[in-house]
């Protein structure tokens, strides 16, 4: 699971927290999120437009460009949005192993 936090009205994320991958990856995940990035940059246009929609989705890589290079071996993450009075504040990501489902049209507010 990985935690991010969103800066309040704008488009810099945060990464705060990630457990459940080895040491190894752990250092990993910090270093190719540096302390902080724009959501503009870390997200294709299809999850950007899901994300201003405040849906919550999976990502199924091995549907995805990305699937040469599965991240940190997860083929489908759950992506659930952290709402706080109208606004996005962040995002957690989960494993979502298994059977792969789609959720569309869910919103999560």
């Amino acid at each position: 699971m990985a935690i991010t936090t969103r800066e309040p009205g704008g488009d810099i994320l945060y990464p705060v927290a990630v457990v459940g991958i080895p040491a190894k990856q752990e250092q990993e995940w910090w270093v190719s999120r540096g302390s902080h990035q724009a959501a503009s940059s870390a997200a294709s246009s299809n999850i950007l437009a899901r994300w201003r929609a405040k849906e919550c989705f999976v990502i199924d890589n091995a549907q995805t460009p990305l699937r040469a290079s599965l991240s940190y071996g997860l083929v489908t993450m759950l992506v659930v949005l952290c709402i706080s009075h109208d606004q996005i504040v962040g995002y957690l990501i989960e494993d979502y192993g298994g059977e792969t489902i789609f959720i569309k049209n869910k919103k999560c507010n």
